[in-house]
């Protein structure tokens, strides 16, 4: 190949490539945010939705070994009280608040 057959494949790959990116683009913004978004607001949301299922584990591993007496009753009844402070605080808050009248 001598160098005048190269030139328009030296050209036309930038632009190939710049189309296919800006394509890319234009399709990322007409698609929905991601279930996990960013900002302060939506904060709790995201964490809660993180630990969910983390939490979840952790307390049938607490039963189970609280059951088989690896582990003290009193643990596995801190880590369900945690877990109804941090997944119920919205509704504790609300109740909190309409007992008092504020």
């Amino acid at each position: 190949m001598t160098s005048m057959q190269r030139k328009p494949a030296k050209i036309l790959l930038p632009v190939l490539w710049g189309a296919v990116l800006f394509g890319w683009a234009l399709a990322a913004s007409a698609t929905p945010p991601p279930a996990l978004t960013l900002g302060g607001q939506n904060a709790k949301s995201d964490l809660v939705l993180i630990l969910t299922p983390i939490f979840s584990l952790v307390i049938i591993v607490f039963g189970v070994m609280a059951w088989i007496g690896k582990l003290s009753w009193w643990y596995f009844a801190g880590a369900i009280f945690g877990a109804v402070l941090v997944f119920g605080s919205d509704q504790i808050t609300s109740w909190i608040r309409t007992l008092w009248g504020v």
